[in-house]
């Protein structure tokens, strides 16, 4: 029989005692398949979590790429948001009817905003 010595919390530290190994190799059989399975398990546990931060930081990466086309697409609404209320400005200047240039204003935005998008959706794939 093989002996080991294990700490016992009732003799202080630093004190030592012999204990026995398990009495079967069935015994030891069964923790060592416990053991196993325990480990398994987290295994599965760690695989999930890594999965879950992987898929978040594909999203991250994803929502990073987006970035400069969103800053373009800002930037060019905003060249035409100035070049729309330029030609308005000026059409008030020669004493058009105001309701008039805010239509044309409104209707000059929404066709040049969309423009590039409805192009761009009828495109074929």
């Amino acid at each position: 029989m093989h002996r080991f010595f294990a700490a016992d919390p009732r003799q202080g530290p630093g004190r030592a005692r012999a204990a026995r190994a398990p009495a079967s190799s069935a015994a030891l059989g069964t923790i060592v398949s416990e053991n196993l399975d325990a480990r398994r398990s987290a295994v599965e546990q760690a695989e999930a979590i890594i999965d879950t931060q992987v898929g978040q930081f594909m999203h991250w990466i994803k929502v990073r790429e987006t970035v400069p086309l969103i800053r373009q697409l800002r930037e060019h609404a905003e060249e035409t948001r100035r070049q729309e209320l330029d030609r308005a400005l000026k059409a008030l200047a020669r004493g058009e009817d105001p309701a008039a240039v805010l239509e044309s204003l409104s209707q000059g935005l929404t066709n040049k905003l969309l423009h590039a998008p409805t192009q761009a959706l009828k495109k074929p794939k």
